[in-house]
């Protein structure tokens, strides 16, 4: 109250003042321009000054106000298309996530210009049309997406290229991939979903050569590794070339049970039959493989008495083997060994039923005049393993 009282007193002294000096000397104010001139008091244009003065200042401030109104009306509006935005994308992903597929698609389509994460739309929403099996807005959708982000051109290419490979477009993932590994050589993921297009279209030369670049970008664990590069091996001997395919084989290979199945059943489609017989024996004296031996009772050798003396010397060591005695009953029934056959035959059934031996027990029966009985363990084998794989028909002795 008393700074008021203050400043009221102070007001009326200080306009006394100015008011006995407007009424001693008014003052003279002279504006000509051109051919016009205005002539007034000094008092009076400066309370004209004066008045401009605020007039202005209050323009200033009303025009900024208006502004800076409308600056927040519009970031306003701005956040609350952001705030319906960021619904719609979550509805659309709960959509998603239901099956919902088309109107998931719209809503997130609809939210992607509005909201904060349009990448997340955009590739939710290639994820619906490549549900709806729409390629083409897929791919559309895709591109969308790498321009919301640019740093995400790998990533969408690894998304398309599992998308095609779920759709069995083998060489169209393929073709992606590749295109992409100039820029990304060392990309464990591209260089996994690489070696699945090889594997599926049974490209296993290309498949061998990808394999360093797996290994040093630790694609896959160790043992994934090595049984893939076996795989790889294996179909590889068994093209037209095996024998080229073996010589190119790696040292630390060779000694692998299914590599040598696979050369020696190599050998066995381009009628090598002798030197199947030796690469089987050799790996076989090595080491046992119950693989190895089973193929071996399959090879009709030129030499039979030596390959039936060698399986009967590993039955020594594994008398009561059923694999082995059924290798050794084909090899019975190749020499015309009809009884031997039937006691090896038996004796494999008796220690494990299982159709191959039904089979080759079924057909030496019939061959030999027990058709009844043959006719039942033929019935056996096709009942456990309708593909049971054919053997040696039997083949009267020479003697």
């Amino acid at each position: 109250m008393r700074t008021v009282l203050l400043l009221l007193i102070t007001a009326t002294i200080l306009g006394g003042l100015l008011g006995a000096l407007m009424v001693r000397d008014p003052g003279y104010v002279l504006l000509a321009y051109g051919g016009q001139a205005l002539e007034t008091s000094f008092w009076f244009a400066a309370l004209l000054l004066l008045a401009l003065y605020f007039l202005a200042r209050l323009i200033l401030l009303t025009g900024g106000r208006l502004i800076r109104g409308k600056r927040l009306f519009g970031a306003w509006q701005g956040q609350r298309r952001e705030r319906v935005a960021q619904r719609q994308t979550a509805q659309g992903l709960v959509l998603l996530e239901e099956g919902q597929w088309q109107e998931a698609k719209r809503l997130l389509l609809d939210a992607a210009p509005s909201g904060s994460t349009p990448l997340v739309n955009y590739l939710n929403a290639a994820r619906a049309a490549q549900e709806l099996k729409q390629p083409e807005e897929r791919d559309e959708l895709l591109r969308q997406a790498q321009q919301a982000l640019p740093g995400s051109r790998t990533a969408l290419a690894l998304t398309l290229a599992r998308w095609q490979m779920a759709d069995g477009h083998w060489q169209a993932a393929k073709a992606a991939l590749q295109g992409m590994r100039g820029e990304s050589p060392k990309h464990p993921q591209l260089l996994a979903l690489l070696a699945r297009c090889h594997e599926a279209l049974r490209e296993w030369q290309a498949l061998i050569e990808l394999l360093p670049n797996l290994r040093k970008a630790k694609a896959q664990d160790a043992e994934a590794l090595a049984a893939l590069e076996r795989r790889a091996w294996r179909h590889r001997l068994q093209e037209a070339d095996g024998a080229e395919a073996w010589r190119r084989l790696p040292k630390a290979l060779r000694q692998e049970p299914e590599l040598i199945a696979a050369r020696a059943r190599s050998m066995l489609h381009h009628g090598d039959f002798a030197a199947a017989e030796a690469a089987l024996r050799k790996a076989l004296s090595q080491g046992w493989h119950e693989e190895l031996a089973g193929l071996y009772g399959q090879v009709p050798s030129p030499n039979l008495k030596r390959q039936l003396a060698f399986a009967e010397q590993l039955l020594e060591a594994r008398p009561e083997h059923p694999g082995l005695l059924l290798a050794l009953g084909r090899l019975a029934i190749s020499s015309g060994d009809w009884p031997g056959a039937r006691d090896y035959l038996e004796e494999s059934l008796r220690l494990a039923p299982s159709p191959p031996a039904y089979a080759e027990l079924g057909r030496l029966l019939i061959q030999t005049g027990d058709p009844e009985r043959g006719r039942e363990c033929l019935a056996k084998a096709c009942l456990e393993a309708p593909q049971a794989p054919p053997a040696p028909a039997p083949v009267p002795s020479s003697a």
